[in-house]
């Protein structure tokens, strides 16, 4: 009974050096920025109509953010479905860390009314916007960089 005691403590101490060893590595990686991906099915035919309609409203709100250090690029991303239901857009803003998405909201309304004027405006933009396309959803990822 003493020797199994003593191989029992024996084994516990090992596994707490072990896990110590472990716990102690160094990660592979470093967190990088973080990408605000929206995924967008663009409605028939209006795909052209969209991509222009982006270029005209969107890639200036995007330029004047990234001019003002809110965002530190952006893009668009073209996929072919694979269903009918699927995207065919990813609009994709890359953040420096998440805390700049503190006071974010406020900061790109001030770029909007700077550059598209009264709020009906853009309501009324973002009207025609869904009649060009349906938003099928957001996600926020976070880029790791190895070592």
């Amino acid at each position: 009974m003493k020797h199994l005691s003593l191989a029992l403590l024996f084994a516990v101490i090992i596994s707490f050096s072990f896990a110590d060893s472990i716990l102690a590595q160094e990660k592979s990686y470093t967190e990088g920025s973080v990408w605000d991906i929206s995924l967008i099915k663009t409605k028939a035919p209006y795909f052209d109509d969209y991509m222009n309609n982006l270029n005209n409203g969107w890639k200036k709100v995007m330029e004047e953010a990234k001019k003002q250090g809110l965002i530190l690029s952006y893009m668009v991303l073209s996929h072919s479905p694979g269903s009918p239901g699927d995207w065919d857009l990813a609009l994709l803003i890359e953040y420096k860390n998440m805390a700049a998405f503190d006071g974010l909201g406020e900061k790109m309304e001030k770029i909007q009314n700077k550059l598209f004027g009264e709020r009906q405006a853009m309501q009324d933009a973002a009207v025609k916007r869904n009649d060009l396309r349906e938003l099928l959803g957001s996600k926020l990822a976070r880029q790791l960089l190895f070592k």
